[in-house]
Order: C-alpha cells, then structure tokens, then sequence
C-alpha cells in the first residue's frame, strides 16, 4: 500500500506508523539537491554547488514521501560503497513498508587499507529520505531531498514526524499539508508546520 492510500484512508494509522518509526530514532530523491548542514558553518545547504539556504526560507515536507531504509559508506574514502554484487548500498523503502533486517540486506565488502588505514568491514545504517521544496525565500520552487544518518539529523526528523504525527491524528489532519518549516543552524528544527510539495 502507497503512503498516499495509507494517509488518506486512514490518516491516524499513517501517524501510528511515523511514531513507531520516530521511536526507533535515539532522542539526543533522486535527482534532486541534497539538503544538508555543513560540518564546518552550521550553514543548512543544498546541491553540488553547497548553495546556502537562506535564513528566511520556508520549506515544505511531503509527508507522502516519507522514506526509511540503509545505507553504506565507505569509511577510509568519501563516498558511497557498494555491494559485494556491485550495486550501490542504499536501499530505501515507503515509510509504511517494514524495514528489513540489517542480516537480510546484501553482503558488503571489506573496504581496503589505505595509506595508514587499516582495512575495514563497510557497514550499514540507518537512513531517512525526506522530500521538502523551498515556498518561500530565495530558491521558491527548489525541490530537495534531506537524507540524514547522523544522530542530530534523525533527531530533528523524529521532531518533524512526530508534529505529522500529532496533525494527522488530530481533527485537522487536512492542515497537515498546507505550510511549512524553518531550519536552525543547529540541526534543530523551528517548524511553521509541514506542508505537501505537490
């Protein structure tokens, strides 16, 4: 079943299943720019270019969207590592799916040793995919896909899905889909509400 049948017959359902995955997240899009913090600024960003996003964008999320899934990457090298078969390790799935178990999910290699790095066993982790577009601000229009790992960008989803949460299973679960958020430089997140992009 799609999110989007899953949130319209049954919105207080759809919220249950963003709780139970907003609960697996510790407290503490294709083609589209990726939406992130840089490590050195605290600036939120986006794209190849690392353009900044203004502090007086709005951004709607899509709750229809919502993805979860794995992701592996390299650790002695940037960059996304890949299957013992030579697929990309990343698998994401419709946040109303179930998750697989981390045994299930294909075999990934022992990265080698470089330089002074010792060779070492890719692993997978824990991934949430989030469509939002920019409705305000410069960028208005822009789609984006924040796809965090860490613990500061999980938490601030587990924030944002469980205000989704609460709205869909209120008396205005229609509300849900119709504004949208501001980000702090901290990774937390000052939510104007959470809005559909289509």
């Amino acid at each position: 079943m799609t999110n989007a049948i899953t949130i319209r017959n049954n919105p207080a359902g759809y919220a249950n299943i963003l709780l139970g995955v907003a609960a697996t997240i510790a407290e503490g899009g294709e083609g589209k720019p990726i939406l992130g913090l840089d490590k050195k600024t605290g600036q939120w960003q986006y794209g190849q270019e690392n353009t900044p996003l203004h502090d007086t964008c709005v951004l709607a999320v899509d709750p229809i969207n919502i993805r979860h899934g794995w992701i592996a990457f390299l650790r002695n090298t940037p960059g996304l590592a890949q299957t013992v078969e030579g697929e990309q390790a990343m698998r994401l799935y419709p946040i109303g799916e179930p998750l697989p178990y981390v045994e299930d999910l294909p075999a990934l290699p022992i990265e080698p040793a470089k330089g002074r790095l010792e060779a070492v066993q890719t692993r997978w982790q824990f991934q949430l995919a989030l469509e939002m577009k920019i409705i305000e601000g410069p960028g208005t229009g822009t789609e984006l896909t924040y796809r965090p790992t860490s613990q500061g960008g999980l938490v601030m989803c587990r924030k944002l899905m469980e205000e989704l949460a609460h709205k869909l299973s209120g008396p205005d679960a229609a509300a849900c889909v119709n504004s949208g958020l501001r980000l702090e430089t901290d990774t937390s997140v000052r939510t104007v509400g959470i809005g559909n992009c289509t």
